[in-house]
């Protein structure tokens, strides 16, 4: 019997780098709002039999182990040893080329490799169990200084509003209206640039932390983010004043330590130049796509393809990190 588990991308709206674990024992909670996109990780698992006594993985290259405590990948190997995994698999994963380009590829990978691993396994877990021991891998046994947003927003699915109070809690706050508004504004104005400048979101966030002034820029974005929770309660939630929150969190966040460099300043004052306005850089920077926004979209895609850049249309996934059984 083999196992398939598909869990999407996400992009992130607000609040990145409030939901990492440092910032959160400081000052006591953080917020993120995002969303994933139909963009996938794709993994491919079965047993291979009593009598195989090899292990087969692949992935970007082929491995092969008889001992899971000697598998080169790190989130191959924790993750095995979390369900004390000790039969021989076969592992296949394939996916979206985006890794390292700030669209969460790696905890996507992570939470269809727990699924499909965990139903291997005879378990079978909600999405917030998955995301819950994705983080645990990634954050707590790994010590990788990312945050817990990613996770979250690939395995749920749709549109979601994140609160993180610590101790690895995390809180999905209801935020109807901002919903029905993200949907308009990602169907008629937002759209992807690839910079085409790959990075390590580890190394980024690491420079970011051992800033000082880090904490007060991070809880200057916080203080936007309640602002525009307090608006949620308003009779309309306009995309004007949604782009607005977005847009001043990430006057604070190109700032940040390592967050831009001269080749993606140029191309943000290139964009600028075309009457693109650029929302933010999605990730935790240094490199990847910029999220941009426009009032005549379909125009404006077209005249970056004409300039020879690569854009990237952007559609909502509901259905979140996905399981099932195939074969016999």
């Amino acid at each position: 019997m083999i196992v398939f588990a598909q869990c999407p991308h996400r992009i992130s709206l607000i609040g990145g780098g409030t939901d990492l674990d440092w910032f959160v024992k400081e000052n006591g909670y953080g917020y993120a709002l995002g969303f994933s996109i139909k963009r996938y990780s794709n993994v491919f698992g079965m047993q291979r039999g009593e009598a195989s006594k090899r292990g087969i993985l692949s992935y970007s290259t082929r491995e092969e182990y008889v001992d899971i405590n000697t598998i080169s990948h790190p989130l191959i190997r924790e993750t095995l040893k979390y369900f004390e995994c000790n039969t021989s698999l076969e592992i296949c994963s394939f996916g979206s080329p985006e890794g390292g380009q700030g669209l969460g590829g790696s905890s996507s990978f992570i939470n269809a490799l727990i699924s499909t691993v965990a139903l291997i396994e005879n378990k079978v877990m909600d999405k917030e169990s998955v995301a819950k021991i994705a983080c645990e891998i990634e954050v707590e046994r790994l010590r990788r200084a990312i945050g817990r947003q990613d996770q979250y927003l690939c395995a749920l699915g749709g549109i979601n509003l994140l609160k993180f109070t610590g101790e690895g809690n995390v809180e999905t706050l209801p935020c109807k209206k901002m919903i029905e508004t993200i949907e308009k504004m990602v169907e008629h104005r937002l759209f992807l640039v690839n910079t085409g400048i790959r990075r390590s979101a580890s190394e980024v966030l690491l420079d970011i932390k051992e800033r000082k002034s880090s904490s007060a820029e991070l809880l200057n974005i916080r203080e936007i983010i309640e602002d525009m929770i307090n608006n949620m309660n308003s009779e309309v939630v306009t995309e004007d004043n949604l782009l607005s929150h977005i847009k001043e969190t990430w006057k604070i966040k190109k700032n940040m330590a390592a967050v831009m460099n001269p080749k993606l300043l140029c191309i943000e004052d290139y964009l600028r130049d075309l009457d693109i306005g650029v929302l933010k850089l999605l990730g935790a920077g240094g490199g990847g796509f910029f999220l941009v926004e426009t009032k005549h979209k379909e125009e404006s895609m077209q005249l970056c393809k004409d300039k020879g850049l690569l854009v990237y249309d952007i559609d909502i996934d509901y259905d979140g990190v996905v399981v099932e059984r195939i074969g016999r």
